[in-house]
């Protein structure tokens, strides 16, 4: 009881005093229900955006707006932002509404999601955004990619050609900064693969975010992730998405998915 008390307590509260909670709970509220995948356009904070399924949006909302994911701090008055797997541009809308000045990229590999990214980023007059329609990877190249159309395409690998992107060599990339004050990294897997690529140029990095996955059936790999922040001197806080009950009672993965996490990288 005393347990439920507090919940319930916690988010009257939140109500209360968060106007971003009682946005979220508006949005849940009208859209949250929503069984089928719907594009239409939606006004936050007085910026119109196209969306491709409301349940996704909601949550995105939830974790950029009311949880500040991407919330930080820097003396740069214009600092440099790179966005890996910018969706639909909520991300790039909230950068920018804390920097006005910041300088972004901003990658997103799946084409019918970066027409409508782009499309927001247009329609909002949004300045010094630099979009890149490609795959954060390890090297450049043709690379296969399953979409799914809303916020959970990856790269598959392998030899399939029926559906490939243009992927990019991040560490490349990441040679023409002197320093990032923010990176930002939602590829939905690939994260094992391009963060210890990346070591030598992590130097330059502030602020990381990384969401992290674990697909059932393959190597987890979280020491990789772990291992090359602890070796670039970052410090960092770790936060749960896949909840369970019973955990090792209940290990089937949920969407393929058996663990994943938000890891918040920073240098002090």
């Amino acid at each position: 009881m005393k347990f439920l008390v507090q919940i319930y307590l916690k988010g009257l509260y939140y109500f209360i005093v968060d106007k971003n909670f009682r946005k979220f709970f508006y949005l849940t509220m009208l859209y949250g229900l929503s069984l089928k995948r719907k594009s239409n356009s939606i006004n936050i904070n007085g910026n119109k955006l196209k969306v491709l399924d409301f349940k996704s949006f909601v949550w995105q909302f939830y974790e950029i707006y009311f949880k500040g994911y991407y919330t930080f701090e820097t003396l740069n008055s214009g600092p440099v932002i790179i966005d890996c797997g910018s969706n639909i541009g909520l991300s790039l809308l909230n950068f920018k509404s804390q920097y006005k000045n910041s300088k972004i990229y901003a990658f997103e590999a799946d084409k019918n999601v970066f027409d409508v990214l782009n499309e927001n980023i247009k329609n909002n007059h949004l300045e010094n955004v630099n979009l890149f329609n490609q795959a954060v990877w390890v090297k450049n190249e043709k690379i296969s990619f399953l979409p799914d159309g809303v916020d959970g395409g990856r790269i598959e690998g392998g030899l399939d050609t029926t559906n490939q992107v243009d992927a990019i060599d991040f560490n490349e990339f990441l040679k023409g900064f002197n320093k990032v004050d923010f990176l930002k990294m939602d590829i939905e897997g690939a994260e094992t693969s391009v963060i210890p690529h990346i070591k030598e140029g992590l130097s330059k990095v502030d602020n990381l975010f990384v969401e992290f996955h674990s697909f059932d059936g393959q190597d987890q790999a979280f020491d990789k992730i772990v291992t090359t922040l602890t070796d670039c001197g970052f410090r960092f806080y770790i936060d749960n998405v896949v909840f369970k009950n019973h955990p090792f009672m209940n290990k089937k993965a949920k969407n393929n998915i058996d663990l994943q996490l938000n890891i918040f990288a920073y240098k002090i």
